[in-house]
């Protein structure tokens, strides 16, 4: 049986795509995490139905199962472009396409960390498979793609493409995810101290502006972040290779969930307060296997947002869920691209534990000491090279964003059992992120059942659940 070569050499890059070294598909296919690229195209028939090729039994991953139409590793030397022009060529016998540049991200799994250019196309001439490199491919309807995912029938690296990209519209080829997200209805509410903002689009919080006209929420800059403050349902991180087991059935779910990549729906507004709504769909019944309803409200008061979760059990099981927020705000006196640096005040002077971490999402069950002093915490980039940083066992109920004078930026206030500090290591991105969670990522090797991970929440059919977090911009 033919095998991937294993001595073949990859570039390896940082998180923006510059090479800073090479390895050896071995190497970077044995759970060492380092970042290489790859090229993948979503190509669309006139029909709006999804070309899929099947992944041979020889390859050295996920072999046997569905995938997206052309995906492949960037050479040594190549941009690209040129990857994506040589791969098409290859795997699928075409020359003459127009791509278009969807996005970029860090796929990770327990096996690999790649950074993927995402690219589709629409394409209504001749196929011819590579009899080498694939076992056939064939157009699929996008109700048919949806019918299929979570049932072990396609790639976890294509479902979580689909759903972040394409899985919100029946037409994904009519549209771009960014632009869809970009064009979604924004919601307003205003007092005489501030104004903020609140999308359908994942029921999320993406503008905050004082009655001075400052903005505190991150503005989505995607050579950096391209989110403002993700609301994590139902699972917060990642589960072990994207998988997870309930009554000895595998799902697949992207890291965070789906809820921040699907549409809410408005269901009350006042001048001080909105109330988002989510339940389960036919969509969601594939990847996670519980009916649910999720209100999200935002309140204002004065120079404070209430910020409230609501699940509630509609099904007929018991329901297991994780929640958590993922506010992303702007560090005072930081510049894009200049040193990331700031102080974060809490409200335990004593030692700080936190969570190991690592940098695809996972944890291990193992206490570390968080560097603090008088309750206060500096950070720089090099604060977060392990992922985020993970307060647990509810040793805080507040956190303080200081400006360079001392004085309060933001506070955010929470009753949960972790709070989590993050930004993008060596991105020295101008933001930092104050997450409050109800979850956490699987331990590395996680192999049991979804309701015995730790830190998970369980609800009896009808039972609810309920969390309040407030944001409160400037001083008490």
């Amino acid at each position: 049986m033919k095998q991937d070569n294993s001595n073949e050499r990859f570039p390896i890059v940082d998180e923006e795509g510059h090479v800073i070294g090479s390895a050896t598909r071995g190497e970077c296919h044995n759970g060492s995490h380092l970042l290489h690229p790859v090229v993948h195209l979503h190509l669309f028939n006139s029909k709006g139905e999804l070309y899929l090729q099947k992944r041979p039994e020889w390859k050295d991953i996920q072999p046997g199962k569905w995938d997206t139409a052309v995906g492949g590793h960037i050479d040594i030397g190549e941009t690209p472009e040129d990857a994506l022009t040589r791969e098409v060529g290859e795997e699928l016998g075409i020359t003459d396409f127009l791509p278009e540049r969807v996005g970029k991200y860090v796929f990770e799994s327990r096996r690999e960390r790649e950074l993927v250019y995402v690219n589709r196309t629409v394409y209504d001439g001749p196929i011819s498979p590579s009899k080498e490199e694939l076992d056939g491919g064939r157009f699929w309807s996008i109700t048919e793609i949806k019918e299929a995912i979570g049932k072990d029938i396609l790639t976890p690296n294509f479902e979580s493409e689909f759903m972040r990209f394409f899985a919100s519209s029946d037409h994904p080829e009519d549209k771009l995810m960014t632009t869809h997200l970009n064009n979604y209805h924004m919601i307003e509410l205003t007092n005489e101290q501030l104004t903020i903002k609140v999308a359908e689009m994942g029921a999320e919080l993406q503008s905050i502006i004082d009655s001075n006209g400052r903005e505190y929420l991150w503005q989505a800059d995607p050579d950096y972040w391209p989110r403002h403050s993700p609301i994590l349902f139902p699972i917060v991180c990642s589960v072990e290779n994207d998988t997870y087991t309930v009554d000895g059935q595998e799902y697949h779910l992207p890291r965070h969930g789906f809820a921040r990549d699907t549409e809410f729906t408005l269901v009350a507004k006042s001048d001080s307060k909105v109330v988002f709504a989510l339940h389960e769909s036919e969509e969601t019944l594939k990847v996670f296997p519980f009916p649910f309803n999720l209100a999200v409200s935002y309140r204002l008061d004065g120079n404070k947002i209430h910020v409230v979760w609501h699940v509630e059990n509609t099904g007929k099981k018991e329901m297991h869920f994780q929640i958590g927020g993922h506010p992303a705000f702007y560090a005072p006196g930081c510049e894009a691209g200049q040193p990331l640096k700031g102080v974060l005040r809490i409200d335990n002077k004593g030692a700080l534990k936190g969570l190991k971490s690592h940098i695809d999402g996972s944890v291990e069950m193992v206490e570390i000491e968080i560097a603090s002093q008088d309750g206060l915490i500096c950070f720089d980039d090099e604060f977060f090279a392990n992922d985020s940083v993970k307060l647990h066992n509810s040793q805080t109920s507040n956190v303080e964003l200081l400006n360079p004078d001392g004085s309060v930026a933001v506070k955010l206030s929470y009753k949960c059992p972790i709070i989590a500090f993050w930004s993008p290591y060596q991105k020295n991105a101008p933001f930092v992120c104050l997450e409050p969670w109800y979850g956490v990522g699987d331990p590395r090797g996680y192999q049991g059942e979804f309701k015995d991970k730790p830190i998970i929440n369980h609800l009896m059919p009808g039972a609810s659940f309920m969390s309040e977090y407030v944001i409160t911009i400037g001083e008490d």
